[in-house]
């Protein structure tokens, strides 16, 4: 027998292989893999596991006949095909069932989050506008996917020929804002594109703008001057070069030195001490596994509610990973017309999943079904965990900022995660926190985001890509506030400076979400 057999086997003899999450469940979750025959106790009685499964996977504790729930988190994740104890549970071995779109004739508001005094600081970047950013970056944006090579070709002979962070130890770089869009879409996708990209501009993190026009494409230059606020127009540099102007080597000379002139105004800033309270957290997940909403996604949430109560925002988004939990989550608003938008956006995004012949089942990934996720309803009973507890203040359309507003928001955005990462920071957070079962190593081109590993043997397979351990609440090594305590302060020291492992490797993946064909 090898080693990795012969810990298996240990592993198999341990008391603690499977997870109850609530005491109503049915079902429970595997926290290693394990072999069919194996013995297994739950809720103090004894039974046989029927099938080989992964770690993460979902077990019947007890027989589930036809037409019966299948319960976990305490609530129902779909019916029984008829399913014994010790099956797992599949999704040949489950039917979907419909959630409801309508909240209640005695919906209750939440009464908004008692903000606490004295909060915790950080060391940020206060911008002349107010804002107060966690990075120092110079952004090179162009207007369309056709003048990409112009904008990447600017920071590469930047950083060759004028850029060091010896010479500008106080800017964290030069980057460029690589899309495919611009052109051959629909007005209202133009517009919400131009307001997103204007939205990256205005982000405090971003210091300064090059903006890199085609010529001929549908996002003007002028269009995204207009979205910014004057006090971020008087008091930033943002310059403009034309490739049909000149060329392309034209362009990019003028690019570079637009960067040059912008780098001493750039290194001129130095981090302060500001409250916590100036803090915005996107909430994001991908890659997810069996264990992400039992272990990385709530201790998440313990972090999230933290902010909150302490006066910072939090957003959460992925609108398809809200499937089977619309309705809990909705419950949550501070006040029945925010809880009347919530539903109304979730209906919506059904409708245009259903406009291209898709449920939100198409959601859930070969790798999520493998880890245990085996419907989109435990997968998101497991994703709204990153929300917490805390009332829901309101919701966001994908190209809105949030400005000054504080508390949870949900953001209106699809689920792909080179899209919604992206949508958060334009939404205006400063730092992403992004949980992963199966792995997932993306960034984002300007703002940390922290790799939280759902499991020790993921964490450890891809140590340099992730930031922190989760897997230690499975283990039984740490508890969920242990972890989420963690994960806080790794946070405000991210926020600080501190570098992120995807920021270590340069990872810079961005998308825009876009509306229709493209024509």
């Amino acid at each position: 027998m090898d080693s990795e057999e012969s810990t298996k086997g240990n592993r198999e003899n341990s008391p603690n292989f499977l997870i109850l999450i609530h005491p109503n469940d049915n079902v429970a979750v595997t926290s290693m893999p394990l072999s069919k025959g194996v013995p297994l106790t739950a809720v103090g009685k004894e039974l046989t596991l029927l099938d080989d499964v992964e770690i993460g996977s979902r077990i019947a504790i007890m027989d589930i006949p036809a037409g019966d729930p299948i319960i976990q988190y305490g609530e129902p994740l779909g019916l029984s095909v008829g399913i014994q104890a010790g099956q797992a549970i599949t999704p040949e071995r489950i039917e979907r069932i419909e959630p409801r779109y309508v909240l209640p004739d005695d919906f209750t508001p939440q009464e908004p989050i008692r903000v606490e005094t004295n909060p915790p600081t950080f060391m940020g970047i206060r911008r002349p506008d107010g804002s107060v950013g966690t990075r120092n970056w110079i952004l090179v944006v162009p207007g369309v996917g056709c003048c990409v090579h112009e904008a990447e070709q600017i920071v590469v002979q930047a950083k060759e020929r004028i850029f060091s962070p010896d010479k500008y130890p106080h800017v964290d770089g030069i980057v460029a804002l690589a899309h495919i869009e611009g052109c051959a879409f629909c007005e209202a996708s133009a517009q919400r594109s131009t307001q997103v990209l204007a939205n990256c501009i205005a982000h405090p993190n971003v210091a300064g703008a090059v903006w890199v026009e085609l010529g001929c494409e549908r996002i003007h230059p002028d269009a995204v001057l207009e979205r910014l606020a004057p006090n971020v127009r008087s008091t930033k540099p943002i310059r403009t070069v034309k490739v049909q102007n000149g060329g392309s080597e034209a362009a990019i000379l003028a690019g570079v030195n637009y960067v040059a002139e912008m780098l001493p105004y750039a290194d001129n800033v130095r981090r302060s001490e500001v409250p916590v309270s100036e803090l915005i957290l996107g909430l994001e997940c991908g890659g997810s596994d069996g264990l992400s909403g039992i272990t990385a996604n709530p201790a998440l949430g313990v972090a999230s509610d933290r902010l909150v109560r302490f006066g910072g925002a939090s957003l959460i988004t992925e609108m398809s990973e809200f499937s089977g939990v619309e309705l809990a989550f909705a419950q949550r608003a501070v006040s029945r017309e925010v809880a009347e938008q919530i539903m109304a956006a979730f209906r919506a995004h059904k409708e245009l999943a259903a406009s291209a012949g898709l449920t939100f089942e198409y959601n859930t990934s070969p790798g999520n079904k493998a880890g245990g996720l085996f419907n989109i309803a435990v997968k998101s009973h497991g994703a709204i965990a990153k929300s917490g507890t805390a009332p829901v203040s309101g919701l966001l359309q994908y190209e809105e900022r949030i400005g000054n507003r504080r508390g949870l928001y949900l953001l209106v955005c699809g689920a792909n995660d080179l899209i919604a990462t992206p949508a958060l920071v334009a939404s205006g957070t400063q730092v992403v926190c992004f949980t992963t079962g199966r792995g997932t190593a993306i960034g984002h081109p300007f703002a940390p985001v922290i790799k939280i590993a759902s499991n020790t043997p993921l964490f450890n397979r891809m140590r340099c890509d992730m930031d922190i351990d989760a897997g230690l609440i499975a283990t039984g090594k740490e508890s969920i506030q242990d972890v989420g305590k963690r994960i806080f302060q790794e946070i405000l020291a991210v926020a600080s400076g501190k570098r992120t492992a995807a920021e270590h490797h340069g990872r810079r993946e961005f998308a825009l979400w876009t509306i229709g064909p493209t024509l």
